[in-house]
């Protein structure tokens, strides 16, 4: 899935060598997919399985722009966290009555190419999360993870992070 953005690039602080951070603004779009609630320890217990369930019914969302997969956090509240395996969507009345659709509003993000295994998306996600604290950059909750394929064997994801401004 490729979303649109545009790049403004921002002073790279508390990054690694070679690595990049990018502020983007990210247009609205709509996704269909499954939601998980867990606390952390029940995300990774249940995430797998709900994967697998929805790669399986990945077809029948006729309505959908690819095959490249999301996983969006969109909340976390009193320690639970509200996840969405999904898809990109063209419309939403096409949508099977399984998946949910959400609409993910125009904002500014945190922006950093993952480039590696998916056990080690969670530390990329801390290196965005560290970076916006060193640069004092205020975030919220919602987070993307674009880039999940039905083979499985994907090492690079775009990973976003929501501005709260």
């Amino acid at each position: 899935m490729k979303l649109k953005e545009t790049v403004v690039r921002i002073v790279p602080i508390g990054l690694k060598e070679g690595e990049e951070m990018e502020r983007v603004t990210l247009n609205e779009f709509t996704v269909a997919g499954i939601v998980v609630k867990s606390d952390w320890k029940g995300l990774h217990q249940e995430m797998p399985k709900q994967w697998n369930i929805f790669r399986e019914m990945l077809p029948e969302i006729i309505n959908r722009k690819s095959d490249k997969m999301i996983d969006i956090s969109l909340d976390y509240k009193d320690g639970i966290y509200t996840e969405c395996i999904c898809v990109e969507i063209s419309d939403p009345a096409d949508t099977p009555s399984f998946a949910e659709v959400f609409r993910i509003p125009c904002g500014q993000y945190l922006h950093h190419t993952h480039n590696g295994p998916v056990t080690s998306i969670a530390d990329s996600f801390g290196e965005i999360i560290t970076y916006a604290k060193t640069n004092q950059i205020p975030i919220g909750h919602m987070k993307i993870d674009s880039g999940y394929t039905l083979v499985g064997n994907e090492e690079i994801h775009e990973l976003y992070i929501r501005i709260d401004e």
